[in-house]
């Protein structure tokens, strides 16, 4: 399911109902869901953000429900402020799920009775014994440092909004790197920044008068690793872009097996203040 405010739409789009109870008033909330391998399944994170400061009285919940609707888990915790917005509080959280079909929630509560709802639908299949990337997820900078538990000092970006004068900071996990004889593996990561923007134009303009955008942004870099996953933060300098939308696409290669995973996160660039 979509979260559009008060209303949540069926998968497909087929039919909008409330996320609400009657009398409850909405409050805005933006969400992130996003899915890491694990042993038998999948690790899921949920994140969620909604406009607030560090005095404000707000509760977060993170509910899954398997395809029967039983509950499978259910955390609670306070809000805090995010690392990447000061005037938005954020909760996040993760569980292990084994393969199956679950709906994924998230609620936040505050002081004055309302409440922001988003929820999302969740396919997990078996592992595959093959080159595979996890979701990229934008995140509130790098931590220091960036070692074998990364994931658990993870600050994700919920809103996907990146200052004027920050870089953009991502983190993705490699799985299944084919490994030589040593027990270390090699593989090459490339990421672009390209712009976006829709192009409202109507068809005529869009054949005979291409749009001129910013030019993207892209680096490649090869490197070697103990064992078949990688854990990988990446911070890159994009003072030179103009204020919109962009999409960071990631590409991985196994340098010793040949072959290629692909992930993409999009984000908005803040204009650079007067």
């Amino acid at each position: 399911m979509d979260s559009l405010g008060d209303r949540v739409t069926s998968g497909g789009g087929r039919g909008v109902f409330p996320a609400l109870p009657p009398g409850v008033k909405p409050r805005p909330v933006e969400s992130l869901f996003a899915r890491f391998a694990a042993t038998s399944g999948t690790r899921e994170l949920g994140a969620l953000a909604t406009p607030g400061s560090a005095g404000d009285s707000m509760v977060a919940t993170f509910v899954v429900l398997d395809s029967v609707g039983r509950e499978v888990t259910r955390r609670a915790r306070a809000v805090s402020s995010s690392e990447c917005e000061p005037n938005l509080q954020i909760a996040d959280f993760a569980t292990e799920l084994p393969p199956g079909s679950y709906t994924v929630g998230l609620t936040v509560r505050d002081g004055a009775g309302r409440r922001g709802v988003a929820r999302t639908e969740l396919q997990v299949g078996p592992p595959r014994a093959k080159l595979e990337l996890s979701d990229v997820v934008l995140t509130c900078g790098v931590p220091d440092p960036a070692g074998a538990q990364a994931m658990a000092g993870l600050a994700p970006n919920v809103g996907a909004r990146v200052g004027a004068a920050e870089p953009l900071t991502a983190y993705f996990e490699i799985y299944d790197l084919a490994l030589a004889a040593n027990g270390r593996s090699r593989f090459q990561y490339e990421y672009v920044v390209r712009s976006a923007e829709r192009d409202v134009r109507n068809w005529f303009q869009r054949v005979f008068g291409p749009r001129v955008g910013p030019a993207p942004i892209s680096a490649t870099r090869e490197e070697e690793n103990v064992g078949n996953l990688r854990r990988q933060y990446v911070s890159i300098p994009i003072d030179g872009l103009p204020a919109g939308r962009y999409r960071l696409e990631v590409k991985v290669m196994d340098l010793l097996s040949g072959e290629e995973a692909r992930g993409s996160a999009e984000f908005e660039r803040a204009a650079v203040a007067p």
